[in-house]
Order: structure tokens, then C-alpha cells, then sequence
């Protein structure tokens, strides 16, 4: 008696099951890496407001 073998059409299925975790969690780490990168580009956004606006009060501080 041979054990009994498990069917071909389980294993494609197994490995589509596999590459679809994969591609998940790769989508879900590219998410991540973009909402990072919009959180430093806001903070670079917020930094060259605040440097704009100390030139613009120097300026002021000057002109006077």
C-alpha cells in the first residue's frame, strides 16, 4: 500500500496561496514606506515654512 499522495491540484494552490501572502505583505510594506516618506516631506514642508517665515520677520526687523 502506498501512503496516499496528495493530488497535484493541491500544491499550485498551496503556492498561489503562498505568492498571494507575498505580494500582500510587500503591498502593505510599500504603503508603509510611502506614508513615511509623505510624513518627512510634510516635516521638510513645515521646516521651510518656518525658516520662510523667520526670513520674512528678519527682513522686517531690518527694513525698520
Amino acid at each position: 500500500m502506498h501512503p496516499p499522495q496528495h493530488p497535484l491540484s493541491s500544491r499550485p494552490t498551496a503556492l498561489a496561496a503562498a505568492l498571494e501572502q507575498d505580494q500582500e505583505q510587500e503591498h502593505e510594506h510599500e504603503q508603509e514606506e510611502e506614508e513615511e516618506e509623505e510624513e518627512e516631506e510634510e516635516e521638510e514642508e513645515e521646516e521651510e515654512a518656518r525658516q520662510s517665515a523667520v526670513l520674512v520677520s528678519a527682513r522686517e526687523t531690518c527694513s525698520r
